[in-house]
């Protein structure tokens, strides 16, 4: 198996990621980290550690990056992690021996309850993505790049990831639709998790929900015409769309009346 790991600006998550993932290692695995023009000594760190390195020039975003990698990869699965994940003891060997067992294009996995931030928003976050994946259907119509795996294969053969996405949003949702739409078939195993190391803040929960998610997920879900009860995007969830556009405009409305009235 092949492990893809973007990162940008993110030393000290990608050497945890790292110190996790490679005691897990099988004897051919690979690992393989995009380092997507970090400004920073991501570099020098991950250059500490025995993986493949692909330097990208200019900063293009994590779908050009784990492009960048799976073009580089030698094996037939592609698994796909963030620099803020943990991998577990068994999370490779369930992957391996799941792709052995089922008959299936791509699968992907969830966080586990156990995040390592401790703030109440990064617990919220964490906490309530995981109870999604648990809740939701194992058949899915979306692909997901923080614990993704897919057959190298079937990734050709979509092109892999839309490189028109330049910053960490919806690349791996609109990748599974493209899969869905050609056939593929997408399995999430809920028994395959990961732990999220990200901390989150209210401002940058916000930002990320709603111009990084809400806006282009409902943008793609208009131009795909469909609206597919599926993980994240059955009726609450599409709920939650609305409600985040709904805070952006009430968010942006009173910091522009707040404006007015400091200079009126």
């Amino acid at each position: 198996m092949s492990i893809i790991i973007p990162v940008y600006n993110d030393p000290k998550n990608i050497a945890q990621c790292l110190a996790a993932l490679l005691p897990t290692l099988g004897t051919n695995d690979e690992v393989i980290v995009v380092n997507d023009a970090s400004i920073d000594n991501t570099a020098k760190v991950v250059a500490q550690f025995p993986v493949a390195l692909i330097e990208l020039e200019t900063n293009s975003g994590p779908a050009a990056a784990r492009n960048a990698g799976g073009r580089r990869a030698k094996h037939d699965i592609l698994f796909f992690i963030d620099a803020d994940i943990l991998v577990h003891k068994d999370t490779l060997d369930k992957i391996k021996a799941y792709f052995k067992k089922h008959t299936v294009d791509a699968l992907i996995g969830s966080y586990d309850t156990e995040p390592t931030q401790q703030n109440f928003i990064s617990q919220y976050k964490n906490l309530s993505h995981h109870y999604v994946h648990q809740q939701a259907d194992k058949i899915a119509k979306t692909f997901w790049g923080a614990c993704g795996a897919i057959r190298k294969s079937t990734f050709q053969a979509v092109d892999g990831f839309s490189e028109a996405y330049r910053r960490p949003s919806i690349e791996d949702i609109e990748l599974g639709y493209r899969l869905v739409a050609q056939g593929k078939n997408i399995h999430l195993v809920k028994e395959i998790q990961v732990t999220h190391t990200k901390k989150w803040t209210l401002t940058s929960l916000i930002r990320t929900d709603l111009f990084d998610r809400a806006i282009p997920w409902t943008t793609l879900m208009m131009k795909q015409k469909s609206l597919n009860n599926d993980l994240n995007t059955d009726y609450k969830q599409r709920l939650s769309l609305v409600l985040v556009w709904l805070s952006g405009i009430f968010l942006a409305l009173g910091f522009f009346s707040s404006i007015f009235w400091l200079f009126a």
